[in-house]
């Protein structure tokens, strides 16, 4: 009778175990099917859009060719503006439309007057390219891109041109002293070529130079002589010289200045990050003398009052001041003063020190 109950009970749980082998793949997959994958619109539109077929291109369709591929403006000035053109033409059945004018470089204007052309037609593409300051061969590019089914998608054609100094001056740049008893500079303008040529006019873009030079003098070397004016120097400090020419392939030459003041402060402005009310902060700068000369520093002068002077000692190179910028309590926002630092025997040549913060919000 034992043996009998343990077969039945045993023919139960085989059963019972295939039915539920049997049935869990039906369960899931009736769970899959409640349950739709998700699906992302704009990855699906991309996919489409990729496997969209492009618009052929046809050979009975507009044919877009130039003239030449390479436009060569030879030998250039520094500086100089170089025009010329491409003379584009549909060599096609149909009507072409160009959808985009494209260049290589900023230094580079095409300029397109008519975006469709008939069968036939040809049209110029007017092309300015600024030299910039640097000889040396250069080549850029512009292009043309057509809309579909015309040819080709892209057409692309060259600049080429040689940047030449036919003029050249030394020194390249000038460094001026703002001192009272400046002696005057030199300036020396020559070919390179060798060709004699005579200055027609020279000057400098602010007060602080007048230019001397020899207007009857024919030459392939001129000596220039350059007088400086302090007042001049001290309202500019950066300017530029022009010296023009009658060279055959150069118009002028243009030299740059720096006047340096007799001394510096160093650093020449100082920015306090999270400022707090009613609270100050401390800082340092430096006065050095940039010709090596001794000096005595005679007042340091905030504008407003917020700046004070904790100390001024003498250093290696000048004098190192501390300092510190107390914040009124009701400050917000943005805290700004500055220093005016005067010389004994120079009251002329002040110098400025900014200092400015924001407070923490």
């Amino acid at each position: 009778m034992l043996l009998k109950n343990t077969t039945k009970n045993t023919i139960v749980v085989i059963a019972i175990f295939a039915l539920v082998i049997w049935s869990s793949p039906i369960a899931v997959f009736a769970q899959d099917e409640k349950k739709p994958a998700k699906t992302n619109p704009a990855a699906e539109a991309k996919k489409a859009a990729e496997k969209a077929p492009e618009v052929p291109r046809r050979d009975d369709a507009g044919l877009l060719v130039s003239d030449k591929m390479v436009l060569d403006f030879g030998k250039v000035e520094p500086k100089s503006k170089n025009n010329g053109e491409f003379i584009l033409t549909n060599n096609g059945k149909e009507v072409l439309e160009i959808e985009k004018v494209g260049k290589s470089c900023g230094c580079t204007v095409p300029e397109l007057k008519t975006k469709v052309l008939q069968p036939g037609q040809s049209v110029p593409l007017s092309v300015t390219y600024s030299a910039n300051n640097r000889p040396g061969k250069v080549t850029k590019n512009v292009w043309i891109e057509t809309k579909a089914p015309h040819k080709p998608k892209r057409l692309t054609m060259k600049l080429t041109a040689e940047i030449v100094r036919y003029l050249k001056a030394t020194p390249e740049k000038l460094k001026l002293n703002i001192q009272e008893q400046s002696e005057p500079q030199k300036l020396v303008i020559e070919s390179t070529d060798g060709t004699e040529f005579k200055i027609t006019k020279a000057y400098c873009n602010t007060d602080g130079l007048t230019v001397d030079f020899d207007k009857e003098a024919k030459a392939n070397k001129h000596e220039l002589t350059l007088k400086t004016n302090i007042e001049g120097l001290r309202k500019s400090q950066h300017g530029t010289i022009i010296v023009s020419v009658d060279h055959a392939k150069a118009k002028d030459i243009k030299v740059s200045y720096t006047a340096i003041k007799p001394f510096s402060a160093k650093p020449r402005s100082k920015y306090f990050r999270d400022l707090k009310p009613g609270i100050s902060s401390e800082a340092e700068f430096e006065v050095v003398s940039n010709f090596g000369q001794e000096f005595e520093i005679d007042n340091i002068k905030s504008n407003n009052g917020s700046l004070e002077v904790i100390s001024s000692e003498k250093s290696k190179n000048g004098y190192k001041v501390k300092y510190r910028l107390n914040v009124p309590q009701e400050a917000k926002g943005r805290v700004q003063d500055y220093f005016d630092v005067t010389i004994k025997g120079f009251e002329k040549d002040v110098l400025r020190v900014d200092c400015f913060g924001r407070l923490k919000n």
